[in-house]
C-alpha cells in the first residue's frame, strides 16, 4: 500500500471522527437547551415505596403508547452505520450514496432522509 493511499484512510478517519465529534456535540447542545440554563436544579423530597411502585406503573402504561410509534433512526446511529461501511472498504460507495441523497457529507442529510439512506446501504 502506498504512502499517499495511506495518509488518505487516515484523513477519512480524522473526518469521520470529525463528523462524529459534530453529531455528539450537536446532541449534547438539545439537551442542555432541553433541560435549560436558567433553571436551578430541583430539589427532590424522598419518597415512598408505595409513590416508587405507582410512578413505575404509571411508566408501563405509558410505554406502549411510545412503542408503537416507529422509531426515526438518529444521526448517530446512521453515522456508525456508515462508519462502519466505510471501515469495510466501501468508502466510495458510501460517499455515492451521499451524494445520490444529496449531499457531500452525512450532516447535509435531513433526518427524513435517513431511512431512505439506510435502505440503500444495506444493499451494499
Amino acid at each position: 500500500m502506498s504512502h499517499v493511499k495511506l495518509m488518505l484512510d487516515v484523513i477519512d478517519g480524522v473526518c469521520t471522527v470529525a463528523e462524529s465529534l459534530q453529531g455528539l456535540a450537536g446532541s449534547l447542545k438539545i439537551l442542555v437547551e432541553a433541560f435549560g440554563s436558567d433553571e436551578q436544579p430541583k430539589i427532590v423530597a424522598p419518597v415512598g415505596k408505595a409513590d416508587v411502585k405507582a410512578k413505575t406503573t404509571a411508566k408501563q402504561k405509558a410505554a406502549p403508547k411510545e412503542e408503537s410509534k416507529e422509531k426515526l433512526p438518529t444521526l448517530t446511529e446512521v453515522r456508525g452505520i456508515l462508519a462502519e461501511k466505510s471501515r469495510s472498504g466501501k468508502t466510495a460507495q458510501v460517499k455515492e450514496l451521499l451524494i445520490k441523497h444529496g449531499a457531500d457529507k452525512l450532516s447535509d442529510i435531513k433526518p427524513e432522509e435517513y431511512q431512505s439512506l439506510l435502505a440503500d446501504v444495506e444493499g451494499l
